[in-house]
């Protein structure tokens, strides 16, 4: 009998999987455990999970990179005897298109009351309208999948099979033959308007096999400075001045928007051109406030200026490399040189305990309070290579599409959101927002806030952290959440 190890087999999305791989995997005769860290929100759950499934070697696991996120790299769990497969696809567009065509399959068997297996038969004339939001979703998962994976797999060379390319598919496990690979069938087989679907794919920018992609502009770096920043703020007289000097020690260009303030601010920004402000621009305020107006305004102003690294931050945050001595522009040399075209940030936002004001005061200095957001994996990527392709546009400023490769390694983004109890509740409580953004589900945890929502926690609440006096970079990363204060459960 041959000797039997774990099979370890990582893919950046389940999508990616090819169902008849998993069909024969399950004809093997090995145990398969299939995505074992799926829903554990827990990263300590998670990391006793993966341990348990390392001890046993007789089993082939399937691992999907959402479970892996704030794990310890793999290389640090006695991985010595296994067998390690990085599987991913040449084609995301077309996994995303066969995930979205089964999910329509198998729901609407079930609306219809009958069984309905997969695969879908090759004989099925059934056919899909994409939904775009839930194809951008997909590639999107499998984008940032692979930024998990190359930091899981740190310290491992793990064979790399790709499950479309044109070769059979061997994971050289005993019993199991090579699988043909997998075709890349005409879209008509898989959407009702393959035009429109070429159309999406192009607009996504996703290499797909018969998708001719349109050429990027010409574009020639005119900035003095490789990476710029683009700042937009409402009524940020408390702010100005401090996170100006943040921008003037890193040595990067500020270009400021000032949206419609009326508390002196855009007088203050004024009176700082040249002085930190490099440019100062004036977005109108029409009583609501637009997310999408601010970055179709930055998004003008990138392309005029042309820097080879896009820094997009609002006037509350400042942005800083995680090591202490190290600056922004190592970032983006440190991600030019691994081959990365895009940054992620961890968020941490600063509270003032009730009853402080730090307004007109160096809040950056005073303030240590914090929690750590982060409702999703790598969901705040605010630097990015312009000229690539990469829009942020979508996704109310968050995410990026395009043909994304993000660094593995997330920096810090200190996110001072308000300075005071009586500055939060002047921000949020009857805050109007725009009505396109708001159907488009944008600012869904900011809407309706009373004063009770917005009052203040206590700086001893579990949520809560405090950055030591002696070390303003060692934040806490071990429990991220994923709600804002004003939903936590009041005591």
């Amino acid at each position: 009998m041959p000797h039997r190890r774990l099979v370890l087999i990582t893919v950046p999305s389940m999508i990616v999987l090819p169902l008849r791989l998993m069909q024969t995997l399950h004809q093997s005769g090995r145990q398969i455990v299939t995505d074992p860290l799926a829903g554990i929100d827990d990263v300590a759950a998670r990391a006793e999970r993966l341990a348990a499934l390392v001890a046993d070697a007789d089993r082939v696991v399937l691992l999907s990179a959402a479970g892996l996120h704030d794990l310890p790299a793999l290389a640090t769990l006695g991985l010595q005897d296994s067998q390690i497969v990085r599987l991913d696809s040449a084609d995301p567009a077309r996994a995303a298109l066969r995930a979205l065509r089964n999910e329509a399959w198998m729901t609407e068997a079930r609306s219809k009351g009958v069984d309905a297996l997969l695969p879908i038969p090759d004989e099925a004339t059934f056919r899909i309208s994409v939904n775009a939001n839930r194809f951008n979703n997909l590639i999107h998962e499998v984008q940032i999948g692979r930024t998990i994976l190359d930091a899981a797999l740190r310290g491992i060379s793990p064979r790399r099979i790709t499950v479309d390319c044109g070769d059979e598919v061997d994971l050289d496990i005993p019993d199991l033959p090579p699988l043909p690979a997998v075709e890349a069938e005409p879209f008509s087989a898989l959407t009702e308007d393959p035009e429109a679907t070429v159309i999406l794919i192009r607009n996504a920018r996703i290499a797909s096999p018969g998708v001719v992609l349109p050429p990027l502009p010409g574009i020639t770096q005119r900035a003095s400075s490789p990476v710029m920043a683009f700042v937009c703020g409402r009524n940020a007289s408390s702010y100005l001045s401090v996170f100006i000097k943040k921008y003037i020690d890193e040595g990067i260009p500020l270009i400021y928007i000032d949206n419609g303030s009326d508390d002196g601010s855009a007088e203050i920004a004024a009176g700082l051109v040249g002085r930190g402000i490099a440019e100062l621009h004036h977005l109108p305020y029409d009583g609501s406030f637009s997310v999408e107006a601010q970055l179709r305004l930055k998004q003008k102003l990138i392309a005029h200026h042309a820097p080879r690294w896009v820094l997009n931050m609002d006037a509350d945050e400042i942005p800083e490399h995680r090591d202490p001595g190290a600056s922004i522009l190592d970032m983006a040399r440190d991600a030019e040189r691994h081959g990365y075209n895009a940054l992620n940030f961890n968020e941490f936002v600063f509270l003032p305990r009730p009853g402080e004001d730090h307004g007109g005061q160096d809040y950056a200095q005073e303030m240590r309070h914090y929690y750590f957001f982060e409702p999703m994996p790598y969901r705040l990527i605010r630097m990015w290579r312009h000229g690539l392709g990469l829009s942020n546009l979508d996704s109310a400023g968050h995410r990026l599409s395009g043909p994304l490769r993000v660094a593995p390694v997330s920096h810090n983004l200190r996110h001072y959101i308000a300075l005071s109890q009586q500055a939060a509740r002047q921000k949020y409580v009857g805050r109007r927002f725009a009505a396109a953004e708001l159907a488009r589900n944008w600012h869904r945890n900011r809407t309706g806030l009373t004063e009770d929502d917005i009052r203040l926690p206590d700086p001893g609440a579990p949520q809560m952290r405090e950055l030591p006096q002696d070390d303003p970079k060692a934040f806490d990363r071990s429990q991220p959440l994923k709600a804002h204060w004003w939903q936590w459960p009041r005591p």
